[in-house]
């Protein structure tokens, strides 16, 4: 509706309600206020002026609001019967259709529409010719600009709809698979044939202006798909690398397996922490292959919840040091009796602080590719160290870590990730799992690794995107599958 439409219904409204006082009391013969009257408004009018003044606020109001908001039907507009189904007694309705509308006698967007007539207006009165068949309903499609008609479009019927958007389910699956360069290739294709058969689709538009559109697309397209796409994009990759290994690049691979190995070394080393008196724990960077090895001697054991410790820190990160104000830190307490809690964090001078969030940068190293490593915020895990069962220790940590590499040739490898870390040893067996899920590092979907170690059998796991298994994880490192390599 317009706006207009509601400023008729309003008005018409009111002189609906204006009209019934003045023609109740008019037909009653009672004289009533009207503005014919003397003084205007305040003295008597007779009856019949009532009864006229009533009749013209039905006029104006049946004017406003059923005409002014619906206007009336053209002569010459078709008509629809609607009939029951399969022969039965046909409950009739007649529907308005715009002049020109044709709807098609049994066509199946209308369950039960069985005969098409013309309705033909003479001095003779109204007449219902015989009904013709008719083409499948179509829609005239007016330009905004000109206001001049282009080809009527046909109207799909249930079926066809159903059966479109099955198939654009099905495509929207194997079109996110597809590298960027075939993605823009078919924008640019569909943009040719769109102007190769402007003609066919109704009268010609300006070549230039829709060439100029669909070059924006693909452009905008091209643009879109290296920022969101960034485990993609970044490094070289082949078309088929990309559809066989779930989307991940060389680079995010190996950046990935990094990742990967170092979260197993640092639960590894925590599990041969003795107690809650003797912590042992890890600061490891991706992109340089170097992890830093701590270990903290409690005075006392825990004998119940206390308050952490001041920060420790260390400037010396590595050998030679990465960067002078790169500074590896850890600050303990006790969460209970026999529970031990260790934040482990890196920062950069003076911002030793765990609460003091803020970004940290480096430069990778090889063999890894080169680019710009980001911590955002930097990072921080918390180890639990669990002795409350006599002769076994537990050791946990939760993964959240924001981490992306800008790769110097092109393209930024997103590797933040999240998980789980826990192992428990004993005297007899020592037993790890391990969950990490790195939800921005392929467009395809979150790769997902997972890992199961016993100190009885050989370490096991899997990096994987859905049900799809990219990688296997043995005692030997990360082995991905043939179509990875």
């Amino acid at each position: 509706m317009r706006w207009y439409h509601y400023v008729a219904y309003f008005f018409g409204g009111a002189f609906f309600a204006n009209a019934v006082p003045h023609f109740v009391n008019g037909v009653s013969g009672h004289p009533f206020q009207s503005p014919f009257a003397s003084p205007p408004g305040e003295g008597w009018s007779s009856s019949m002026v009532n009864v006229l003044w009533g009749f013209f606020n039905l006029a104006v109001g049946y004017v406003l609001v059923c005409r002014v908001v619906s206007p009336p039907v053209p002569e010459g507009t078709k008509i629809a019967e609607i009939a029951g189904n399969q022969g039965r007694a046909p409950d009739v309705q007649r529907v308005r259709l715009p002049a020109g509308f044709h709807l098609a006698p049994g066509y199946p967007a209308w369950q039960g529409l069985a005969a098409l007539t013309d309705q033909h207006t003479d001095g003779n009165g109204t007449h219902n010719l015989q009904a013709k068949p008719q083409a499948p309903p179509q829609v005239a499609i007016v330009s905004p600009n000109d206001r001049k008609p282009f080809q009527p479009v046909r109207l799909s019927t249930g079926e066809e709809v159903r059966e479109a958007v099955t198939r654009a389910r099905a495509a929207r699956l194997t079109w996110r698979l597809r590298p960027l360069a075939e993605r823009v290739a078919a924008l640019r294709a569909a943009a040719k044939e769109m102007l190769a058969g402007r003609n066919e689709r109704g009268r010609p538009s300006e070549p230039l202006m829709i060439e100029r559109r669909w070059n924006k697309t693909a452009l905008v397209a091209t643009v879109a798909f290296t920022q969101l796409a960034p485990g993609c994009g970044g490094g070289a990759q082949s078309t088929s690398d990309a559809n066989a290994c779930g989307g991940l690049s060389p680079a995010a691979r190996q950046f990935l397996a990094e990742l990967v190995k170092q979260t197993q070394d640092s639960l590894g080393l925590a599990l041969t922490s003795s107690g809650t008196q003797d912590l042992n724990f890890e600061f490891a960077l991706p992109g340089i292959d170097m992890m830093q090895g701590s270990n903290e001697h409690l005075a006392m054991p825990c004998m119940g919840a206390m308050v952490f410790s001041g920060v420790t820190c260390s400037s010396e990160f590595g050998n030679p040091p990465l960067a002078p104000s790169l500074d590896s830190c850890f600050q303990t307490s006790c969460e209970a009796a026999n529970i031990a809690l260790v934040n482990v964090y890196i920062t950069r001078s003076p911002h030793r602080d765990p609460s003091d969030r803020i970004d940290i940068s480096y430069s990778t190293q090889a063999p890894y590719p080169g680019g710009e490593v980001t911590y955002s915020p930097n990072p921080l895990v918390q180890w639990r160290f669990d002795a409350t069962t006599p002769g076994s220790m537990t050791a946990s940590a939760d993964l959240a870590s924001n981490v992306s590499i800008r790769l110097a040739q092109t393209g930024t490898i997103d590797c933040s990730y999240s998980g789980h870390l826990e192992g428990t040893t004993s005297a007899t067996d020592t037993m790890s799992t391990a969950t990490m899920i790195f939800s921005k590092i392929t467009r395809v979907g979150p790769v997902n690794v997972s890992v199961q170690n016993t100190s009885t059998a050989p370490r096991t796991g899997n990096i994987a995107v859905g049900a799809t298994v990219l990688a296997k994880i043995t005692e030997n490192g990360v082995v991905w599958n043939t179509d990875c390599r």
